[in-house]
C-alpha cells in the first residue's frame, strides 16, 4: 500500500488522483461533474497544496464548485458547536 503523504503533506499527487478516482467511480458510485466538493485539509496546509488540490477537482474532474476546510473547524461543526479550542496533535 503507498501513501501519498509524506510528513503530513501530499508527495504524490498521481496517488491522490487515484485515490479520487477510485471512491468517485468504486465506492460513492458518483460523477463529480454532478456533485459540489468539499476536502478537509490540515490547518497548516500551504497554498501550493490547496492550488493543487483545486486545479485536479476543477480541470480533471470538472467539480461544479469546491470547499477547502480547515479540519478544526470541521471538528468543531461535528460536535455541534461555532466556536470550539480544537487541539490537534
Amino acid at each position: 500500500v503507498l501513501s501519498p503523504l509524506k510528513d503530513g503533506i501530499v508527495a504524490d499527487w498521481d496517488i491522490v488522483d487515484s485515490i479520487w478516482e477510485h471512491a468517485f467511480r468504486e465506492c460513492l458510485l458518483i460523477d463529480p461533474k454532478e456533485h459540489p466538493m468539499l476536502l478537509a485539509e490540515p490547518s497548516s496546509n500551504a497554498q501550493q497544496q490547496r492550488e493543487r488540490a483545486a486545479e485536479l477537482m476543477f480541470e480533471k474532474y470538472k467539480a461544479p464548485a469546491l470547499f477547502l476546510a480547515k479540519n478544526a473547524v470541521l471538528t468543531s461543526f461535528a460536535s455541534g458547536r461555532a466556536t470550539s479550542l480544537v487541539v490537534d496533535r
